[in-house]
């Protein structure tokens, strides 16, 4: 028996992560769809269309939907834009199974809307007034109001970013409404109004996606190991899971000067229960937690060096103020040394990480910063994990960034499964995701671009030489201008010589 058809009318602009959280929904709640690609080939277009086993599954999915407006069951659908065509199928399917949903809304006491979505083009009155007496068929017999207790979607799509634009909609359908998604918690976790914020905050509609997509359940253990001002423990608290933070920042930790931190998100939304705390956490030397099954989810954005980099504890033997203080007999309170950490060292670790301390089943979602020379081998493997979602966000020429989703698929084995991420990788290709803040901040028209990435140039003003990003703020602040720019690494030494005399 085939099963119904439902139309999707998606709201996000993110198009390669609608079908993504859709499928992940389905696979956390149980359930299967079938998308219909012959009815919609385009992934800019607001309109999909699946096949289901019934509303229950329409409606499960739409409990937790971020990228979704609204679900709809289809009575028809064209590709031609013969309206006419398009009225009779509805008509016909009509007749031929007998809608409950359609004898609902024939009921006097009961009031209905005709929706016109139309995705390229304006809907004119006297259209509205021609599909109306098309559709008389129907026989509502209700109120019509703009806030009804049946609505019944008469959409289409006229692919206006198609050249040249079509004259007629590439698609259409009518349909009752199911129900709406939960686009509202976008609005609600919104950014602006977070007490708590960092330059790297996470956008609320992405990190809510990111939730859906890890298969974040109510009850479950969530972890963020760069968890910043945890944007994406707020997301999955929001879903009933327990979160638990980490990060090397003891910024993070404290919070401000005002008491006001992590911990206050999560009082702002009511969320404080679900929330168990942030322990200070260093990814390269991930022995905090034994060596069992803990999480069900790991969600991160790593940090890649554009607005922040990441940092790993390091032992420096060179003669610092706490080694100094502690030879003079003077209090010595300890402050960490920690050096940049490589995003694919960061990477690596994580994946590792994420293998020895995830349950069977449990997924790990992050973002992986590339450039355009991105391909799959870019990405750390695993053998206790697989890859079930690779999506892109373009940025803009330069970059961009992807959201990696990896399912645990076997028992993490140590001593087997140890220190073997860096395998995957191609020795003799440069990864996307290297170097990645110098490759984006580079100027693309320099033909020696390797060595611009590996040394910085100098500029020379009043008082020394400076590389060039901090010479730029000095010149700035002085309000120099015209200052000469060294042609090299290092400043030359008989012009450190006249600078210093």
């Amino acid at each position: 028996m085939t099963q119904p058809l439902y139309a999707v009318h998606w709201k996000s602009t993110h198009q390669e992560f609608r079908r993504p959280e859709l499928e992940a929904l389905c696979q956390l709640h149980g359930d299967a769809i079938s998308f219909r690609d012959d009815l919609n080939s385009d992934p800019t277009s607001p309109f999909d269309f699946f096949h289901a086993e019934g509303e229950d599954v329409v409606r499960r999915m739409a409990s937790r939907a971020i990228t979704v407006a609204a679900f709809c069951e289809v009575w028809g659908t064209c590709l031609t834009g013969d309206w006419d065509a398009l009225a009779q199928s509805v008509q016909a399917h009509v007749e031929k199974t007998s809608p409950v949903s359609l004898k609902t809304a024939r009921d006097e006491k009961l009031s209905y809307y005709l929706k016109y979505i139309s995705y390229g083009r304006k809907t004119r009155t006297a259209f509205k007034e021609e599909m109306a007496a098309k559709l008389s068929f129907l026989a509502f017999t209700g109120r019509e109001e703009l806030h009804p207790q049946f609505s019944l979607y008469i959409a289409s799509d006229w692919s206006p970013l198609a050249k040249p634009p079509p004259t007629k909609p590439v698609r259409a359908f009518i349909g009752p409404l199911i129900c709406e998604a939960q686009r509202s918690l976008v609005d609600l976790y919104s950014l602006k109004k977070r007490e708590f914020l960092g330059t790297t905050s996470m956008d609320s509609e992405l990190a809510l996606i990111s939730v859906n997509t890890c298969q974040v359940k109510s009850g479950g253990l969530v972890f963020d190991p760069f968890v910043g001002t945890g944007s994406f423990l707020i997301s999955a608290a929001a879903f009933g899971a327990y979160t638990l933070g980490g990060d090397i920042d003891i910024r993070v930790l404290k919070g401000r000067a005002d008491d006001v931190g992590l911990g206050t998100n999560f009082e702002q939304y009511g969320l404080s229960h679900l929330h168990q705390g942030v322990v200070r956490f260093d990814m390269s030397k991930n022995d905090l937690f034994r060596d069992h099954s803990l999480f069900d989810a790991i969600i991160t954005d790593p940090p890649y060096g554009v607005r922040a980099g990441a940092r790993k504890v390091y032992m420096s033997k060179e003669v610092t103020p706490q080694k100094q203080n502690e030879a003079e007999g003077r209090p010595n309170p300890h402050y960490a040394q920690t050096v940049p950490y490589s995003v694919p060292d960061v990477l690596c670790d994580l994946i590792e990480f994420s293998a020895r301390t995830l349950v069977h089943g449990g997924h790990l979602s992050y973002w992986l910063p590339t450039t355009p020379g991105y391909t799959d081998a870019d990405l750390p493997t695993h053998p206790c994990l697989e890859v079930v979602s690779n999506s892109e966000q373009p940025l803009n020429k330069r970059w961009s960034r992807r959201l990696i989703t990896m399912k645990k698929i076997s028992a993490f084995i140590p001593g087997e499964h140890e220190g073997i991420v860096h395998l995957s990788y191609d020795p003799e290709k440069e990864l996307g995701h290297a170097s990645l803040s110098a490759k984006v901040m580079a100027n693309p028209n320099r033909e020696d671009k390797k060595r611009s990435l590996q040394a910085p140039t100098y500029l020379k003003l009043k008082g020394g030489y400076y590389p060039d990003t901090g010479a730029k703020r000095k010149l700035k602040r002085r309000k120099i201008e015209g200052s000469p720019q060294f042609d090299g690494t290092e400043p030359a030494k008989e012009e450190e010589g006249n600078q210093t005399a």
